[in-house]
């Protein structure tokens, strides 16, 4: 079993809002590790994987995997309390995969900056690999 430090609950916070950047979602990791002949289906497992085989270090495979956790655990922690709402009587709200900034505390919004900044050292870092160009 993976041992990663990101494994534990971490809050980041971003802007207003927002949805998890695209970037850290499961196809760039998994393109990674599809390169490397990884077999692993889980992202966190492939982080670990790209970690073993020497594509990734340590502490930027846990800081994604941490980076990750923290936008999964915000928008579920959002979703639910509109899902509350609406069980309470309200109507009109749309479930959304967005990141309500304002909605998060000071932590969180710190935490959500720190995320932010390592999703754009991965994007990067994939930009250079892979000769992309994002927008």
């Amino acid at each position: 079993a993976p041992s990663g430090s990101y494994r534990n609950q971490r809050r980041i916070q971003p802007r207003q809002q927002c949805s998890p950047p695209p970037h850290i979602k499961a196809p760039r990791v998994r393109v990674m590790a599809l390169e490397r002949r990884i077999t692993a289906t889980s992202t966190l497992d492939r982080l670990d994987a790209l970690v073993e085989d020497g594509r990734l270090k340590r502490r930027f495979a846990d800081d994604l995997g941490e980076a990750l956790s923290l936008f999964t655990e915000l928008r579920l922690k959002q979703q639910l309390a509109q899902e509350g709402e609406t069980q309470e009587g309200e109507s009109g709200h749309k479930r959304s995969d967005r990141v309500v900034v304002q909605e998060l505390s000071s932590l969180e919004r710190d935490l959500l900056r720190e995320a932010l900044h390592i999703v754009k050292d991965f994007k990067q870092r994939l930009s250079h690999r892979y000769h992309l160009e994002y927008a």
